[in-house]
Order: C-alpha cells, then structure tokens, then sequence
C-alpha cells in the first residue's frame, strides 16, 4: 500500500505553509516599523504637538488601504487633525480615478 500524500494535498500543504511564512513576515514587519509609521505620516504647525493627537494618529495609519499603500498624510493643528491624500502613492494602473485611494482614506479616518 503506497502511504504517499496525493500530488494535490503536497501542493496544498505547500501553499498553505508559504501563506503562513508570508503572514508572519508582514506581522512582524508591521510590529517593527509600527513607530516609524506614526511618526513619518505626521505633520505638525506646532512644535507642542498634542499626544492625545499623535496617539489617534498612531491609530489611524494601522487602517487597511488598497494594495497597503497607505495613501494618507495627517497634519494635527492645536484643535483639530486634517486627513489629505498622498498622490505621491496613487497607482493609475489599477485604481486610475483614485476609488481605493478616497476608500482607503475612508478607512484611516474610520480608526480616527
């Protein structure tokens, strides 16, 4: 009697396995660069930055976006945070008038 695992199931346990590798490397790449995230996508008017702000901020940059391109800058102002898009990230070739971009803001400001 042949114990071997059908051709099928070898190629879904290496799928699987491949998926698992590629999870845990952009969890640990999201935990490492979570700060810097933070910091690089604030801007500020006023060097007394307000935590409670930055804090939301730290929040908002977490949110899903198309294709992870987190399309959003975030500029905090003494009584309020403007939210405006980074054109800079747009990608014409699959999302050419910008919906996932305005969704992914959507999303930001969701965490907000």
């Amino acid at each position: 009697m042949n114990n071997n695992k059908p051709a099928n199931k070898i190629s879904t346990d290496r799928t699987n396995a491949i998926r698992t590798i590629f999870v845990t490397s952009l969890i640990c790449f999201n935990i490492i660069t979570l700060s810097c995230a933070a910091q690089e996508k604030v801007t500020s008017n006023n060097m007394n930055m307000n935590n409670d702000f930055v804090t939301m901020v730290s929040y908002a940059v977490k949110a899903p976006s198309g294709h992870n391109t987190q399309p959003w800058k975030f500029n905090i102002f003494d009584y309020s945070i403007e939210i405006v898009p980074d054109l800079t990230k747009a990608l014409p070739a699959v999302d050419g008038n910008h919906r996932e971009l305005f969704i992914s803001l959507g999303c930001a400001l969701e965490n907000l």
